[in-house]
C-alpha cells in the first residue's frame, strides 16, 4: 500500500509543475497561439504608455489602441462584452508593433497579448520539484533498508 502511495505522490509532484508551466488560456487558443505565454490588460482603457511584460499601449481609447512589444507577439485577443471580439493572428515569428480595434458597438473590456514561444528556459519549479521528489524518495527507500 505504501508503494502505491509513494508512486502516486511521485506522479503528482512530477506532473503538476509541467501542467502549470505553460498556461493554455482560452484567449490565446482563440488567437491560434496554443500554450503561449500571455499578458492581459484589464480593465480597459489603460493610460497611455502603460507597460506590462514588455508590451506598451499608446493612444488607448474605448475602442482602439496602438501597441509596441519587446517580445514577438503571436496574436492579440480584443474582447468587448457580449457583442464579440476581434482576434489578430500573426503566428510566429510574430509582430513587434501594431494597431488594435474592436469593431462592435461595445467598448473594449480587456486585451490579451499572446507571445511566441522563444524557447525559454523552464521555470525553476518545473525542474526542481521532480528532482526533489526523486531525492526524497531515494532517501526514504535508503532508510527502509537500514
Amino acid at each position: 500500500m505504501k508503494k502505491i502511495l509513494v508512486i502516486a505522490l511521485i506522479l503528482a509532484i512530477t506532473i503538476m509543475p509541467l501542467t502549470t508551466a505553460a498556461p493554455e488560456w482560452q484567449d490565446c487558443e482563440d488567437a491560434g497561439c496554443t500554450g503561449a505565454e500571455y499578458i492581459k490588460f484589464e480593465p480597459w482603457p489603460v493610460a497611455d504608455d502603460t507597460t506590462q511584460a514588455g508590451v506598451t499601449i499608446t493612444n488607448s481609447t474605448a475602442t482602439s489602441f496602438d501597441w509596441v512589444s519587446e517580445r514577438p507577439v503571436c496574436g492579440i485577443f480584443v474582447k468587448g462584452g457580449n457583442a464579440g471580439n476581434n482576434i489578430y493572428t500573426y503566428g510566429c515569428p510574430g509582430e513587434d508593433s501594431g494597431y488594435g480595434v474592436l469593431e462592435t458597438d461595445q467598448d473594449i473590456s480587456h486585451v490579451t497579448f499572446c507571445f511566441c514561444d522563444d524557447n525559454e528556459i523552464p521555470e525553476f519549479p518545473t525542474i526542481a520539484l521532480p528532482i526533489a521528489a526523486i531525492i526524497g524518495i531515494a532517501f526514504i527507500m535508503q532508510r527502509r533498508k537500514e
